[in-house]
């Protein structure tokens, strides 16, 4: 469906970002540490988001995880 087509459409940016922010990081946080300013982050937060038909986090961190991009841990 929609969700698996979305993966192929990401690029490799877009999946890290995705990655990063399902698994908790920030916006700011990322930009921080890739050197880039929160608004890149933003884009291709939202481009992604897009791709795969998504627009809540929640329901991306369930993507991801459904995708294996990230993994569930308890601590």
């Amino acid at each position: 469906g929609q969700e698996a087509y979305g993966m192929k459409r990401l690029t490799k940016r877009q999946k890290e970002i995705v990655k990063r922010i399902a698994s908790g990081q920030t916006m700011k946080e990322i930009a921080l540490e890739d050197g880039l300013s929160r608004k890149t982050i933003e884009y291709h937060w939202d481009l992604a988001r897009k791709r795969i038909g998504l627009h809540d986090v929640a329901l991306v961190t369930q993507w991801a995880l459904k995708h294996g991009l990230i993994q569930f841990t308890v601590k």
